[in-house]
């Protein structure tokens, strides 16, 4: 017997003769039970704290071996708050728990019948740290569980413990309780992720007996399946990933990654390969968002939307990056390549169906992240780059044309000009579109980028119309173009985020 014991200690102090000390607190620990067994509770009670101190030392040198190899937290530095101890028949886990966690208050979890025991758990814990004890013996507070055969009612009581001390750190020993009171509690601590939950196991076991051995007592720290699993995380998570808040996905994720390494037994590799699929993407779609489509095609190379807004950026980037070096010597050159880039997508109908939906859900993932200027700003902007590319397309001001009131220049053509010219002529290009509230809210739109406002939105209203014209707008041009409606359909569709549960199903 001790074999296992005898080993550890001996690599902590080889001086010690640990087998006699080992053996004298376990027929100390003998007689203690038969005195208490016989109800001579008096000799019981002084052999008891005879036995304690020397009982105790040797399960503390095990503990620290433990915090030194990370098994257990190091209880001087990460000081609890609170401690919660289930108290059952066995009072020695208890006071061995409590003597090495040692939280600022107790709170003893009791029945009925084990209600006495705990001015014995006192007694022991005066024994071993009298200081702790004169710090914690004015504080000490009883919780009775009247029902012991419904775990529900156990979760509850235990859960509203938690909440009453949210934000504090919590120690729970689950080790003194009945079947039901472990498992209540357990499902109480680990619902919450302000918990660490601990329990005093044996090294040995008595067959003889048919008990574990005593004095191979160590405390172990179970892992928290809310720290496991990060279950509130993975609520958070999602969350936040339905909302294209993909930067903070990806924050997450990388938390969750080191946790998982940290407890990898416990993940199969189809829920580490999840894992990586929703980083994926995330670090894909971040890249969508943000207009840069071919890094968003490093990521997810089989989104078809991608291949041809891949195209777009390529064509467009090459053309812009070119004409920035000669900027200098010839001046027209960034404009010219914008027009020429803008008359390429406008003569590819795919390449325009996808260019304008994108830019068009771009916006309405910013309206649903309540980004209300943003929001607005990205409407009215789009519906202007319609209507001009429409009209330069269509030729609608022809270069002999100098009314004041449609052309500010024979080079150049304006949204203003595109919407006196509506507002006098008409087209199919804005039907259904009231041309003069158009004009209003653009106007709306230049004031507030000019004073730089924070508040673009003075009537919800705007943005709703905002957004109506700018799909109704951009549905006419791809109609005019000859797109059809199961077209214009299949590239909405193709342009669509997928949502969390459709990653991880």
């Amino acid at each position: 017997m001790f074999e296992n014991r005898i080993e550890l200690l001996e690599k902590i102090d080889d001086d010690e003769n640990w087998e006699e000390v080992l053996d004298n607190n376990y027929l100390n620990y003998l007689e203690y039970q038969e005195l208490y067994h016989d109800r001579d509770f008096g000799n019981a009670t002084d052999v008891f704290k005879k036995l304690l101190p020397e009982y105790f030392n040797v399960i503390h040198l095990i503990n620290r071996k433990h915090v030194k190899e990370g098994y257990l937290p190091d209880f001087d530095e990460a000081h609890y708050d609170i401690g919660i101890f289930l108290v059952g028949y066995s009072i020695m886990p208890i006071i061995l728990s409590l003597a090495e966690i040692r939280p600022g208050h107790v709170i003893f979890v009791v029945t009925e019948d084990t209600e006495d025991l705990v001015d014995e758990i006192m007694e022991g814990i005066e024994v071993i740290d009298a200081e702790y004890y004169e710090k914690i013996k004015a504080d000490i507070r009883l919780e009775r569980l009247e029902e012991l055969s419904d775990p529900a009612r156990i979760f509850k009581t235990i859960n509203a413990l938690i909440l009453e001390n949210e934000g504090r750190k919590i120690a729970i020993d689950i080790t003194g309780g009945k079947k039901t009171m472990v498992a209540g509690s357990f499902m109480a601590s680990a619902h919450s992720q302000t918990c660490d939950i601990f329990y005093v196991d044996f090294e040995e076991y008595d067959l003889q007996r048919r008990e574990p051995c005593y004095g191979t007592e160590f405390l172990a720290k179970l892992p928290n399946p809310s720290e496991i699993f990060s279950i509130v995380d993975w609520e958070r998570i999602k969350s936040l990933f339905d909302r294209y808040q993909f930067g903070r996905v990806k924050n997450e994720l990388s938390r969750i990654e080191k946790n998982i390494r940290k407890h990898e037994a416990y993940f199969d590799e189809e829920t580490k390969e999840g894992i990586k699929k929703i980083t994926t993407y995330a670090c894909g779609y971040e890249c969508w968002d943000d207009y840069r489509y071919k890094e968003a095609l490093d990521h997810l190379p089989d989104e078809p939307a991608l291949k041809v807004l891949g195209k777009i950026e390529e064509y467009y980037g090459d053309k812009l990056r070119f004409h920035k070096k000669t900027a200098n010597s010839f001046p027209e050159a960034n404009e010219e390549a914008i027009r020429e880039t803008k008359s390429k997508i406008c003569s590819n109908n795919e390449w325009l169906s996808f260019y304008l939906l994108d830019r068009l859900k771009n916006a309405r993932r910013r309206k649903s992240q309540s980004q209300l200027q943003g929001t607005f700003l990205r409407f009215i902007t789009l519906t202007e780059f319609v209507l001009i590319l429409w009209a330069e397309k269509e030729n609608v001001f022809p270069l002999n044309t100098h009314d004041s009131q449609t052309q500010s220049s024979a080079s150049h053509i304006g949204f203003t000009n595109v919407l006196n010219w509506l507002e006098n002529n008409g087209s199919v290009i804005a039907e259904d579109v009231n041309v003069k509230e158009l004009k209003k809210l653009k106007n709306i739109r230049n004031n507030h980028v000019l004073i730089h406002s924070i508040k673009v939105v003075d009537d919800m209203n705007d943005l709703k119309r905002a957004e109506e014209y700018a799909e109704k707008i951009i549905q006419n041009l791809l109609k005019m173009k000859g797109v059809n409606e199961d077209k214009i359909k299949a590239v909405r569709q193709a342009l669509e985020f997928k949502k969390f549960n459709e990653l991880v199903s």
